[in-house]
C-alpha cells in the first residue's frame, strides 16, 4: 500500500508539468532525484553535484522516497518551468556551472519565495540587476531540511545496519557449522549408514539368489508354453483361413460355370440368319423399281398424246387460216377485174 501511495505521488511529480520528465539542469530523460527546496527534477549525474551544495542551497531526495505534505508542496508549487522561466526573467544564464548558478542571489531569491507560497507567507521582491551575483555566505534558509536530512539517514542507516548485521551473523553460524564437530559426526554417520546399507543389500542378494534361479525358470517353462499354444493357435486360424478361401474359389468356379452356360444359351435364342431380313428388303426394293417404271411409262404415254392433240389444233389452226388466205385472194381478183 505505501509502495502504490509513493508511486502515485511520483506520478504526480513528473505529471504536474511535461518538463520535470526532464533534468533541469543537463535535459536527460533519466530523471530518478529531486531538489525538494528549488522543486526541480534531476538526473543522477545532477543530483551528486547538487549534494555537494548542502541541504540550505539543494535538499536532495529519491523519487521513489516517501514524502510528507510540507516536502510534497515544494515540488507541486515549484516546477521545472517555472524555476527556468523565474532565471530568464533574472536574466541568469541557465547553462552556468550548477556550483555557480544554485549560488547566485536570484535563484535564492527564488527558494526563499517558493517556501513563502507553501507555507502562505508574504513573497518577497528584489532588485533583478542583482540576480547574478554570487552570495557572500550561505544563508541558512532551511533548517528543517538538515533535520529532515538527519531522520532520512538514520531510516536509511538502521535498515543497512539490520542487512549488514544479518549477513555477518549468517557468515558466522556456517563458520561455525563447517568448524564443529556435528559435521563431522553427521558425516561419519552418513558413511555408516551407506556402508549397513550396502551390506544388507548385499545379504539380500545373497538370500535371494535360489528363489530367482527357479523363479527364472519356471518363467522360462511358461514361457515355452505359451508359445507353443500361440503357434498351435496360429496353425489352426491359418488352417481355417485357407480352408475358407478354397471355399470361395469353388464357388467362384461354380458361378462361372452357370453364367458360360447362360451366355450360350442366350446366343442360341437370338442367333437369326442375317440374309433372312435381306430378301425381304430386296424383294420390296424389287417390288417399289416395278412400280416406278410403270408410273414413268404411263407419264410418258400421256405426255405424248398431249402432243399430238397439240399438234393436231396446230394443224387444224394452218388449215383454216389457209382457206381465209385464199377467200382473201379471190375477192381481191373479184375486185381488180371490175
Amino acid at each position: 500500500m505505501e509502495k502504490t501511495q509513493n508511486n502515485s505521488k511520483k506520478e504526480t511529480i513528473l505529471n504536474i508539468d511535461e518538463a520535470n520528465k526532464n533534468c533541469v539542469d543537463c535535459n536527460s530523460e533519466e530523471v530518478k532525484f529531486v531538489s525538494i527546496n528549488n522543486g526541480v527534477t534531476l538526473c543522477e549525474k545532477c543530483a551528486e553535484e547538487h549534494k555537494k551544495l548542502g541541504s540550505n542551497l539543494s535538499y536532495i531526495r529519491n523519487l521513489d522516497d516517501e514524502f510528507d505534505e510540507y516536502l510534497l508542496n515544494f515540488l507541486v508549487l515549484g516546477s521545472n518551468t517555472k524555476f527556468k522561466k523565474s532565471l530568464e526573467l533574472l536574466k541568469i544564464n541557465i547553462n552556468l556551472p550548477i556550483e555557480q548558478k544554485y549560488k547566485t542571489k536570484g535563484v535564492d531569491f527564488y527558494r526563499n519565495n517558493l517556501k513563502n507560497k507553501v507555507v502562505g507567507q508574504k513573497l518577497s521582491d528584489i532588485n533583478f540587476e542583482d540576480g547574478n551575483e554570487i552570495l557572500a555566505e550561505i544563508p541558512n534558509n532551511f533548517p528543517e531540511f538538515e533535520n529532515y536530512q538527519l531522520q532520512h539517514e538514520k531510516k536509511t542507516n538502521i535498515f543497512v545496519g539490520f542487512g549488514k548485521k544479518f549477513l555477518n551473523f549468517s557468515k558466522e553460524i556456517g563458520t561455525k557449522v563447517k568448524n564443529s564437530k556435528v559435521t563431522e559426526n553427521i558425516k561419519k554417520g552418513g558413511i555408516a549408514a551407506f556402508s549397513g546399507m550396502k551390506k544388507a543389500g548385499t545379504f539380500v542378494a545373497k538370500k535371494t539368489e535360489p528363489a530367482t534361479k527357479q523363479i527364472k525358470k519356471a518363467g522360462n517353462f511358461v514361457g515355452m508354453e505359451v508359445k507353443k499354444g500361440y503357434n498351435s493357435l496360429i496353425g489352426h486360424i491359418t488352417k481355417k483361413k485357407e480352408n475358407e478361401d478354397n471355399s470361395k474359389v469353388d464357388e467362384n468356379k461354380k458361378n462361372d460355370d452357370e453364367n458360360k452356360k447362360n451366355d450360350n444359351e442366350n446366343k442360341e435364342v437370338y442367333s437369326i440368319p442375317l440374309d433372312v431380313g435381306e430378301n425381304e428388303n430386296n424383294n420390296n426394293n424389287n417390288e417399289n423399281n416395278n412400280n416406278n417404271e410403270n408410273n414413268n411409262n404411263n407419264n410418258e404415254n400421256n405426255n405424248n398424246n398431249e402432243n399430238n392433240n397439240n399438234n393436231n389444233e396446230n394443224n387444224n389452226n394452218n388449215n383454216e387460216n389457209n382457206n381465209v388466205d385464199d377467200q382473201n385472194k379471190e375477192e381481191n381478183k373479184e375486185s381488180n377485174e371490175n
